[in-house]
């Protein structure tokens, strides 16, 4: 199980839904899942797409939020759309990301023509991920608290069982220390410091500290 860090969220919008944004935070346990959004970043000695790239090859949840806007487009010749559409794409393409998405409800009628073809593009049955519907900011709390509740059982499960494959620090402690003692009884009867009833009894007593040690370790 990684240690070194916590989980990694990224917040994907455009810029006017503010409270949306916002509520991410509010719905979520920020001890337990680091939240990113732009509008909170430091100033960077990096380009703003290098740094949303580095940023969202580190994200282990993306969580799109989409409203009537299509929002501002990807300034560059290698990507034609929308930043946020260029972000979407991104968190998709890495295999380790979990994508949400989630849309207001009332979009339909209101929406840019470009957005719409975007959302149904998000939607889409095959290729693209179940995108939430929201009347309210409310609704969105409970929405994203569930889905990203959700996510983290299935990712404390999986480094859970990986981490059932390995020994654990105190196993490997503990026969380090019955290795080490084994060594010193061997050198022991060899120098005739030890009988070998003496040896036999150290032996014993060793395998049963290790064995107790052991079990303490893996509880």
């Amino acid at each position: 199980m990684p240690s070194d860090r916590k989980p990694l969220l990224f917040v994907s919008s455009t810029s006017d839904l503010v409270a949306e944004r916002a509520a991410v935070a509010d719905a979520i346990n920020a001890r337990s899942i680091e939240i990113y959004r732009y509008e909170e970043d430091s100033a960077q000695g990096q380009s703003p797409k290098a740094r949303l790239l580095k940023v969202l090859r580190s994200s282990d949840i993306y969580v799109g939020i989409f409203g009537a806007k299509y929002g501002s487009p990807y300034p560059e010749d290698d990507f034609d759309g929308a930043i946020v559409e260029w972000e979407f794409d991104t968190a998709m393409q890495q295999e380790d990301t979990e994508v949400l998405a989630f849309s207001k409800s009332d979009v339909a009628q209101s929406a840019d023509p470009r957005q719409r073809d975007f959302l149904t593009r998000v939607g889409d049955f095959a290729s693209g991920v179940w995108l939430k519907q929201f009347a309210d900011i409310d609704q969105f709390k409970i929405e994203v608290r569930n889905a990203v509740q959700d996510w983290s059982l299935q990712y404390w499960d999986k480094y859970a069982d990986t981490d059932t494959s390995n020994p654990s620090i105190g196993t490997s402690l503990i026969a380090g220390i019955v290795g080490a003692g084994l060594m010193g009884i061997v050198w022991g009867v060899s120098a005739a410091a030890l009988s070998i009833t003496d040896a036999l009894q150290l032996v014993a007593v060793l395998i049963v500290c290790g064995a107790c040690g052991i079990f303490i370790s893996n509880r």
